[in-house]
């Protein structure tokens, strides 16, 4: 009774002030963290088509036979088709997949977390 209980004060840098000064309502912030969860599942549900497509772009020979694109066959014997099999699916998914951390990070700031901290789980 009577006593004061004192913390060390957070880092300044470690809080993401424009969420902490907006003063959000508990009900509005829930919102957006369903809206978020929703917005990561339909994100990680169509996340499979451009992978499926550079996928298909590894497999452009038989891809070529089963649609009868006799053009694609013709340069079967160039370095071109070497690079767009080879390289090209690889990165293009490696250009996805750095997209990703960017973006989640976005969406966890909109979500209204007040600390960089809980940013950074959140994306976890």
């Amino acid at each position: 009774e009577g006593q004061w209980r004192c913390r060390p004060a957070t880092e300044p840098r470690a809080i993401c002030w424009d969420n902490f000064v907006q003063c959000v309502p508990p009900y509005t912030r829930m919102v957006r963290k369903i809206t978020i969860a929703a917005v990561v599942g339909i994100i990680t549900i169509f996340f499979a088509i451009p992978v499926a497509f550079t996928q298909s772009l590894a497999n452009l020979e038989d891809l070529a036979n089963k649609l009868q694109l006799t053009f694609i066959l013709d340069y079967q014997d160039t370095a071109l088709l070497g690079i767009i099999q080879g390289l090209l699916p690889t990165l293009a998914v490696a250009a996805l997949n750095a997209l990703v951390l960017p973006v989640f990070t976005l969406l966890a700031q909109f979500s209204g977390e007040e600390y960089v901290m809980h940013v950074q789980r959140s994306v976890m």
